[in-house]
């Protein structure tokens, strides 16, 4: 039978498990004090024997045999493997409750569809009821001792009322060395089709049909399920590791765990003792798990918490027949709840529950009152296009969209070696010029705040900047022993160039060109990196005081906008001559 305390933890209270020790059926003392008892007295006998039968030479061996027992006895994993064998037991023996088959559904349909209230249609309900119920009695003779009890042989089950002589005949007439559980559930389906072909079963659409032989088809898997569990056991050889390496340790605990003479001061060997307390309680626990697995692996059997098999049959038989027939077609009479006129519904508390009652609101969210600051709402926008951006985005994801427009602005001026990798997989064979670009733009990117100031209206390419159809580079990166249309190669090695460069996996973003439009300014730069870009627009212009300020402004344009530059492509010559005119006449 089945041991139920939840009444006994409805709610959690100082000593609520606590209360449940003093329990006999079903506990723990129950499964293991035999065990525990012999295991106490076998450790009694070996103490006499140690103490009383030996000499002193063989005292000193008896010792020296559990000392090294107790040395090696932990090499048994005994914690591990008991611990999935009875996770995995306990899983299987509530998939088997949990599969068990009920016949509420079927029945529910049956009554749905077969609705006459003439003589025919009761003897069609009542009779796949009991088909069904039947059928879950023959599966259960076959798998549960306490079925198989109550019905020995089919005859029983003539004289208790569940089958008739003719069905008896039919169901031996399957010669065959299977399980037949099944036949009362085919002789359910073709009940239900000459019922249809009667028009007893209510089904113009065949949408009826197919909704309850699915339901048979679902009875009929957790039969399977059940049976399945019954013929595929647990596999032996882990039952027999698990039993033998519990009982191995503990045997070995009989010699190791006695209490050695303490004038020979052996380790951990200090006093004598009689009774080990934590050696039985280690026993009373790991056999206590062990026993656990045992009475679980056949839930079909007498133990405490085996599954009510009698109680299932009992059950599911009575309300079978009060669903399709005594119970068939009653309902209360309709009438006008008592909040028919409103939309306020209270549902009234008794004395008993009043403190239980609580006011809090309904669950709608979490961060549902959560108050962001009203200086944090405001979305953010590009100012040349009003598409929403987050200032905080790298120059390459910002300006991707300007890589189909670099055609109409590209410049003439100064080459740069055509025989550069742009491949984005060997960024170190790439040009170092390029890779002091791209550190130099990193370097700006690392200093993400807020807007500044927008680039004027009529800006051009400042002189202060060497490009390609791609590319920009800063023209204070450029060694100065480059001459225009030289055709060069740099290395890593290069004194100027070694500190920016970087062996960094990605593909390459280059400096792009503004055009007449208005954006914002999205980093901004160290002390030293404003006064080179400073001193960068001032030897363009050939010019400082208060108009290098403008230069500067645009020099940081073309530091900070980048794109990223398309694959496979090589530099081209470019002039850059007409555009240094255009920026030191709008400086002027």
């Amino acid at each position: 039978m089945t041991i139920s305390y939840q009444f006994n933890v409805h709610t959690a209270t100082l000593g609520g498990f606590a209360r449940l020790l003093f329990r006999w059926s079903g506990s723990v003392y129950k499964l293991v004090f035999k065990e525990t008892v012999i295991f106490g007295l076998l450790y009694a006998t070996v103490s006499i024997i140690y103490r009383v039968a030996l000499d002193e030479p063989q005292r000193r061996t008896f010792e020296s045999v559990a000392r090294h027992i107790g040395d090696n006895k932990n090499l048994i994993p005994l914690t591990f493997v008991l611990g999935f064998y009875v996770q995995f037991v306990v899983g299987r023996w509530w998939d088997q409750y949990n599969h068990y088959p009920w016949p509420d559904r079927i029945l529910a349909l049956v009554i749905l569809y077969i609705n006459g209230t003439d003589e025919r249609s009761r003897l069609i309900r009542r009779t796949l009821a009991r088909w069904t119920c039947l059928s879950t009695i023959l599966l259960t003779r076959g798998v549960s001792v306490v079925a198989k009890k109550r019905f020995p042989t089919l005859q029983h089950l003539i004289d208790a009322g569940l089958m008739t002589k003719e069905e008896v005949d039919l169901y031996e007439d399957v010669n065959i060395p299977y399980a037949k559980y099944w036949v009362p559930m085919l002789w359910c389906t073709q009940l239900l089709t000459q019922a249809r072909r009667e028009k007893t079963f209510d089904d113009p659409t065949g949408v009826a049909t197919k909704h309850i032989f699915e339901e048979i088809a679902t009875f009929r898997t957790n039969q399977w399920k059940i049976w399945s569990f019954d013929w595929v056991s647990v596999p032996i050889v882990y039952t027999q590791v698990v039993t033998l390496a519990t009982y191995v340790y503990f045997f070995g605990c009989l010699f190791s765990r006695q209490f050695l003479d303490p004038e020979q001061q052996y380790q951990s060997f200090y006093v004598d003792f009689y009774f080990p307390i934590f050696t039985f309680l280690q026993f009373f626990f790991y056999v206590g798990w062990l026993k656990v697995a045992e009475s679980l692996i056949n839930p079909w059997g007498e133990d405490d918490d085996d599954f009510e098999v009698n109680w299932f049959i009992d059950r599911h038989v009575q309300v079978a027949f009060l669903v399709v027939d005594e119970k068939f077609g009653q309902m209360p009479t309709l009438v006008k709840d008592m909040y028919w006129d409103t939309t306020e519904v209270k549902v009234p508390y008794t004395s008993a529950s009043a403190e239980l009652r609580r006011k809090s609101a309904a669950h709608i969210g979490s961060t549902i009152n959560l108050e962001i600051p009203r200086g944090s709402q405001t979305f953010l926008k590009d100012s040349a296009n009003g598409h929403f951006t987050d200032p905080c985005l790298s120059a390459f994801q910002r300006n991707s969209s300007w890589s189909g427009r670099r055609s109409s602005l590209q410049p003439r001026g100064r080459k740069i070696s055509e025989h550069t990798n742009h491949s984005s997989d060997n960024f170190k064979n790439s040009h170092p010029l390029q890779e002091a670009t791209y550190n130099y733009q990193r370097s700006m990117d690392n200093t993400c705040s807020v807007p500044i100031p927008e680039y004027p209206e009529s800006s051009s390419i400042p002189s202060s900047f060497h490009s390609s159809p791609d590319h920009l580079v800063p023209d204070h990166l450029v060694p100065d022993h480059l001459v225009p249309d030289e055709s060069v190669s740099f290395q890593c090695g290069d004194p100027g160039l070694t500190p920016l460069c970087d062996t960094h996996s990605g593909q390459f973003p280059f400096v792009r060109p503004p055009s007449n439009r208005r954006g914002p300014k999205y980093c901004t730069e160290s002390e030293e990196e404003e006064e080179l870009l400073r001193s960068t627009a001032n030897e363009a212009a050939g010019t400082t005081g208060p108009d290098s300020d403008l230069k500067l402004q645009t020099s940081r344009s073309f530091a900070e906008d980048v794109t990223p530059n398309g694959r496979g492509k090589s530099p081209s010559t470019v002039n850059y001559s007409e555009h240094a005119d255009m920026m030191n006449g709008h400086a002027r």
